[in-house]
């Protein structure tokens, strides 16, 4: 038996790690470890010609989850998918299809059947997330500045809170 162990981690990412090594965001000895190989995969905004077959894939594998038939697109819907700018990248789409399984009935999706924002492009956006410095400092303002309590309502370890204080240039309260 070998007491050595030979494995690959494949890491994926939508930061500029190399302008983050070069403004001190990011540890330059775990950079040059984990860039052997790079890539870049453009947004599916940029890949529309692969929303229709991941589409159908992410349908597929909802329905499997669902234990139901996996629904078709037809060719407006698949259109409709394809013009839609992806913001959320391929975990949008498969979110969407995933609510697609679970609340269109038929086994066909229409456009129609599709949410708002793809159907109707011109409708305003759902209101965005707060960002996560903006999260913290309303957490912080809950908790009347307890570290502890801040980073539970966060769900995050302490130190991490800490470190993401540090990151956005907060002040800790009593500091």
């Amino acid at each position: 038996a070998s007491d050595r162990s030979d494995f690959r981690v494949i890491a994926l990412t939508h930061r500029d790690l190399p302008r983050d090594v070069a403004e001190s965001r990011f540890r330059r000895d775990l950079f040059h470890r984990i860039s052997t190989i790079q890539f870049r995969l453009p947004p599916l905004r940029d890949r529309a010609e692969d929303i229709p077959l991941l589409a159908q894939h992410f349908l597929a594998e909802a329905a499997a989850e669902a234990g139901r038939q996996a629904p078709a697109l037809t060719r407006a819907a698949r259109e409709a998918l394809m013009a839609y700018p992806w913001p959320g990248n391929a975990r949008e789409l498969r979110n969407d299809m995933q609510a697609l399984v679970l609340f269109c009935g038929r086994g066909v999706i229409d456009t129609g059947d599709l949410p708002d924002k793809i159907r109707d492009p011109a409708a305003p956006p759902a209101p965005a997330e707060p960002d996560e410095r903006t999260r913290i400092l309303e957490a912080m303002a809950a908790s009347d500045g307890n570290m502890s309590a801040t980073a539970r309502r966060l769900g995050i370890a302490r130190s991490t809170l800490y470190t993401k204080i540090a990151a956005y240039g907060l002040a800790r309260p009593g500091n």
